[in-house]
């Protein structure tokens, strides 16, 4: 099957009556269209709750931000989140993807941001992860030459996948001159959920490619 047709999410989480209104009243609103896609800094894929995409986008007002979500809940409180502050560098998508990277701009981005992708621990769900060569060189396709493509997992397996993955992905090259695993971003806030993790004694690795 190609990775185009595997899902790496499950819709799940409760829509709270607020984000229902948000989603209704207020993404519209925030939503990318084309223009926002072709003039696009930095993209958050999976952001969540939007707790570091937010934080990234009020410390750096002068940049244009993407966000894209699978979850209704994560996008209604983005929106809400966004219209509270009167933040207005973020755009949201509501996007599979694998699918939105094997179109998007190329040589458009500065930065791609992944925090905390679904690990799918079992074995035969492995198949689901996201981050893998062919995903890994689209995201490629899409950055400037020098561009910066950031990670971060507390699942110990994934993490190390993710680095083979990487370092054998054509069109980037590890940061990190030993080939390792990178210092922690330090635009990266802990979120709940990297917290919850964290509370439960995992280790949190992260990773950054550089687009050669």
């Amino acid at each position: 099957m190609s990775e185009r047709t595997i899902r790496s999410y499950v819709a799940r989480g409760r829509v709270s009556r607020a984000q229902r209104r948000n989603i209704e009243q207020l993404l519209p609103k925030y939503l990318a269209g084309d223009d926002d896609i072709a003039g696009a800094e930095a993209l958050e894929i999976g952001f969540g709750n939007g707790d570091a995409l937010l934080a990234a986008a009020r410390a750096q007002p002068e940049r244009r931000f993407i966000g894209v979500e699978m979850h209704t809940s994560g996008l209604g409180q983005a929106a809400g989140l966004l219209e509270r502050d009167g933040i207005g560098n973020v755009r949201l998508l509501r996007e599979n993807a694998a699918e939105l990277m094997q179109r998007w701009p190329p040589g458009a981005l500065d930065e791609i941001r992944i925090w905390f992708p679904d690990p799918w621990p079992k074995r035969r769900h492995h198949k689901r992860r996201l981050v893998k060569c062919e995903f890994l060189q689209r995201c490629s396709r899409a950055l400037k030459p020098g561009g910066l493509l950031y990670l971060a997992s507390d699942h110990s397996d994934y993490a190390h996948a993710m680095l083979i993955a990487g370092n054998h992905c054509g069109g980037l090259a590890n940061a990190n001159p030993s080939g390792g695993f990178a210092p922690r971003f330090p635009g990266r806030p802990v979120t709940r959920f990297e917290q919850r993790g964290l509370n439960k004694g995992h280790r949190v690795y992260d990773l950054c490619y550089r687009r050669v």
